[in-house]
């Protein structure tokens, strides 16, 4: 339905008076912890996933506007919230800042009721000799860092989305941070989780060193996006904040060359925060202006953080890998425009232009990504040659790395653009998944990758997913439709 046609409708709501679960849920968050007037809920019908940006730009919800959206405060509410959606068997997603890129929080069915977890937002506590901080899921990923820095510590996780994302949607995404060569991944960063799940019980997994008392159950939840239950806190690991910082701004003759010597510094054991290496495309408006960059135009950055010692010698051996794979020092100002802007979305110029931009960020090993790279770079331009297509690679590790694919078309009406959407991502992640990478190293499933999951895990593997669903979920309230599950 047009969002027009859904705006006079909003003189003749739904009423929700007559949803025998409404006046329970009033008692529960309070009405002013209640979302219900129609301007308000659009703001709830996407998260920043290009092609529902996409579909508003022309009038139109990707899907569908949540019937009710609720804010509790506690744990206590949320658990009660989903006791009372659960025997009422009720559809429910839950939304962090709605920063995911892929319609993983998206209501695809008419009848959702969202859970904003955002009041819950308190750093509860900091164990400064364990490096342990336990925190609300709701709390904003900007004022989280900010916390721990004016403590002179840093969690370590800096996802573009940082000032519009939160600690458990990091989580749930199974996300990735710019510093992840020296933090790690969010897997590796929590510690201990609380999650509610679907029945209102309440699972706390107490963070540990290392266990061996059976399978990880948090795995179970981490990377789940809200299909296995909601996360309302978490136990983290943090460092103290670094005490020296070194980036390096280098020209490599080709994106081959770049991955060799990025290779050759993880395989060493060197643990550079940020390995950042540009294809031709990607770097040249970013490298245009520097002369340095003429007979080396792939764009790479490194950067050391820590002991002042240790950052000096990492910083030594990894630009003698550099010099020995033909790389060039070259001026800083590519570097630190990327510092200045590493926060900020990049898609807002070209969506106001009319283009539609979308990006893709897969997984591979060292030996098979130059393959990768062609097979998504091939598919986007056989469907549309005037597509603009650039690749970075922003993390790395003993194994491989991240390859991150932007792509730029054109503008064009709605059904064409919708129609090459479809075909691009279908190439880009077949391309991707035959060379053997993975589909997603740090975005997540969310609605658009469903439908390859069973290519990922094998129908298997997949199979495993949706029991353990059915066992955790059986009446299939949360989030259903998202990461390839009913």
């Amino acid at each position: 339905m047009k969002i027009k046609e859904m705006r006079e409708l909003q003189h003749c709501p739904i009423n929700l008076k007559d949803k025998p679960w409404f006046d329970a849920l009033v008692a529960i968050v309070g009405q002013e912890n209640l979302v219900t007037e129609f301007s308000d809920r659009l703001a709830y019908g996407r998260d920043r996933w290009p092609y529902a940006t996409m579909r508003y730009r022309f009038g139109h919800l990707p899907g569908h506007l949540p019937l009710v959206v609720a804010m509790p405060g506690s744990i206590a509410e949320v658990q009660a919230i989903l006791r009372l959606m659960h025997d009422a068997r009720q559809t429910v997603i839950a939304y962090g800042a709605g920063s995911g890129v892929l319609g993983g929080a998206a209501p695809m069915s008419p009848d959702v009721v969202m859970i904003d977890t955002k009041r819950m937002n308190t750093v509860l506590a900091v164990d400064e000799v364990s490096k342990l901080v336990t925190v609300q899921g709701g709390m904003n990923g900007e004022r989280f860092e900010a916390h721990m820095n004016n403590l002179r510590y840093t969690v370590g996780h800096l996802p573009q989305s940082l000032n519009m994302s939160t600690v458990a949607g990091w989580a749930a995404c199974r996300g990735a941070g710019q510093a992840s060569g020296k933090y790690g991944k969010i897997e590796d960063i929590v510690a201990g989780m609380k999650v509610v799940l679907p029945n209102g019980e309440l699972l706390e997994i107490r963070p540990a060193p290392r266990r061996a008392v059976g399978p990880g159950l948090m795995e179970l939840f981490i990377g789940s996006e809200g299909t296995f239950g909601i996360i309302v806190e978490l136990t983290m690991r943090f460092w103290d904040y670094p005490k020296k910082e070194i980036l390096r701004t280098i020209g490599f003759k080709d994106y081959v060359s770049g991955l060799e010597a990025l290779r050759r510094i993880m395989q060493l054991g060197l643990r550079p925060p940020v390995t950042r290496l540009y294809d031709a495309p990607e770097s040249e408006p970013r490298v245009k202006d520097f002369p340095d960059f003429k007979d080396h135009p792939c764009l790479c950055m490194l950067m050391f953080q820590g002991d002042p010692d240790i950052v000096a010698l990492e910083d030594k051996k990894a630009m003698e890998i550099v010099y020995e794979c033909g790389g060039k020092l070259c001026c800083d100002e590519p570097a630190h425009a990327w510092l200045e802007h590493r926060f900020l979305p990049l898609s807002a110029k070209p969506v106001s232009q009319g283009k539609l931009m979308d990006t893709c960020e897969v997984s591979a090993h060292w030996s098979i990504m130059p393959d990768v790279y062609e097979n998504m770079r091939s598919a986007v331009l056989a469907v549309n040659p005037d597509a603009h297509v650039g690749a970075h690679w922003s993390h790395s590790y003993i194994d491989g790395a991240c390859l991150y694919m932007t792509f730029i078309v054109p503008g064009m009406d709605e059904e064409k653009a919708a129609d090459e959407h479809a075909k691009i991502w279908e190439g880009m992640t077949r391309g991707a998944q035959k060379a053997g990478g993975s589909m997603s190293h740090h975005h997540g499933v969310g609605y658009i990758r469903g439908k390859w999951m069973a290519e990922e895990w094998g129908k298997t593997g997949i199979n495993v997913l949706q029991q353990i669903k059915n066992v955790i979920d059986p009446n299939h309230i949360m989030n259903p439709g998202k990461i390839g599950l009913r």
